[in-house]
């Protein structure tokens, strides 16, 4: 909006009352102080330029003239000072615009928050801790378990007697406890899925080799289950949720495996152990449900692009158990939600 700058000739007699004169002067000094404030420039408010906007004479805020009235020239000399006290504070740096000021609490809050959540953070962070440690406890029991089951399976074996009970006992542990290894796990870093670092996948297989490795090393029977398919296929949910064959303790390695040459690279890798029936698992899921399971259901780090699942369907070749001679079993999983 325009300024309204009142102008009084001198040889115009000003008429107003010294409540109007003073009123003036008030809303001239606001106006200007929230000018300089914002243009950070100081002169845009001094005693010249308030008196000026609001019609008055200068003399007026210097406390230069006399009035008959008792008290007029000290309210008019205080609003003065006041510009004069504005210019010297702003000057010295004291004055800040209003976002200044509205961050400059709203950092005080965040502070103030940020210190009533820290014992919360503190337990959380404890729990966490000691919830990792249950869980990684917890899997050592359960293979500890298995263990001394497949003992006494292999005991009754040899004695030739193996009770039902015995049996069932060993059906129901196998088909609980699993050794599920996926390269992917090792890929998160601090909560984040760090899956195009190149040199943090190599480290990723090296450790689920390790893995595969020392499962495999076991003395009891075995499955392999090598999953095949595409990203959002289903593999790992499957991994995690399927009902398994119970004569054999399962161990699932849950990656890709698009072509047949890492495939057989894998199962080449490990060939030296016995008693291991190799099973593929093939994960026949169409497109569009893979996209929408791409788009829809996994965090941002996670999601690759329509570009970067066409190159893996592209490099996808399904697996034939009458080309791949290691594959023992085959199941082919059809999820078309």
């Amino acid at each position: 909006m325009p300024e309204l700058v009142v102008h009084v000739s001198e040889r115009e007699r000003d008429l107003r009352t010294h409540e109007n004169r003073l009123l003036a002067l008030r809303e001239a000094f606001g106006e200007l102080k929230a000018k300089a404030i914002q243009a950070n420039k100081v002169n845009e408010c001094s005693l010249t330029k308030v008196a000026k906007k609001a019609g008055v004479n200068k003399m007026y805020l210097t406390g230069n003239k006399q009035f008959a009235e008792t008290g007029v020239a000290d309210r008019y000399r205080a609003i003065g000072q006041a510009v004069l006290k504005f210019r010297e504070d702003f000057q010295a740096g004291k004055i800040s615009s209003d976002d200044e000021n509205k961050t400059k609490a709203l950092e005080a809050e965040l502070a103030k928050v940020k210190a009533s959540v820290h014992p919360y953070f503190l337990e959380l962070q404890t729990s966490k801790f000691a919830s990792e440690f249950l869980r990684d406890e917890l899997k050592k029991a359960e293979n500890s378990n298995l263990l001394l089951r497949a003992k006494i399976l292999e005991m009754s074996e040899r004695q030739g007697v193996v009770s039902s009970s015995v049996k069932s006992a060993i059906a129901f542990t196998e088909r609980l406890v699993r050794t599920v290894i996926s390269p992917d796990k090792h890929l998160i870093v601090n909560g984040e899925y760090l899956f195009r670092d190149e040199n943090l996948q190599n480290q990723s297989w090296l450790k689920s080799y390790d893995e595969l490795e020392e499962a495999l090393g076991r003395t009891y029977s075995k499955r392999l289950y090598v999953l095949v398919g595409l990203p959002c296929s289903g593999k790992t949910t499957w991994a995690e949720k399927a009902e398994l064959y119970p004569d054999r303790h399962p161990i699932i390695f849950d990656a890709t495996n698009l072509t047949r040459y890492e495939r057989e690279s894998l199962v080449h890798r490990f060939k030296r152990f016995s008693n291991v029936r190799k099973c593929c698992v093939y994960f026949d899921t169409p497109m569009t449900v893979i996209r929408d399971r791409n788009s829809n259901n996994r965090t941002r780090d996670k999601q690759l692009s329509n570009e970067e699942l066409d190159v893996k369907m592209n490099k996808l070749q399904l697996p034939d158990p009458y080309k791949e001679k290691w594959i023992d079993e085959m199941i082919v999983i059809r999820d078309d939600e």
